[in-house]
């Protein structure tokens, strides 16, 4: 179809990566002024619907049983609660 070399091929390509990524930028730095100019809301988000039984603070090290082998509790740690 078109006549071109392997370097030439190439250079098309990373002109057009290029182009690609500037305007991916530009978009960026725009959408993050427009963003950064709306107003914020006081409290991003509230996890308190989904964690009932843990506090903001707390030690929560005593729930992760993830490294623990299945079916064998380590000392210290606690079984969880299935809703």
């Amino acid at each position: 179809m078109y006549n071109r070399t392997a370097a030439k091929q190439a250079k098309i390509n990373l002109a057009c990566m290029a182009i690609t990524f500037g305007i991916s930028v530009v978009s960026g730095l725009i959408a993050g002024f427009i963003a950064s100019r709306l107003p914020h809301p006081q409290r991003l988000f509230d996890d308190s619907v989904h964690f009932h039984e843990v506090e903001f603070g707390d030690d929560t090290s005593k729930y992760n049983t993830g490294h623990a082998e299945a079916g064998h509790a380590e000392a210290g740690e606690v079984e969880l609660k299935q809703h």
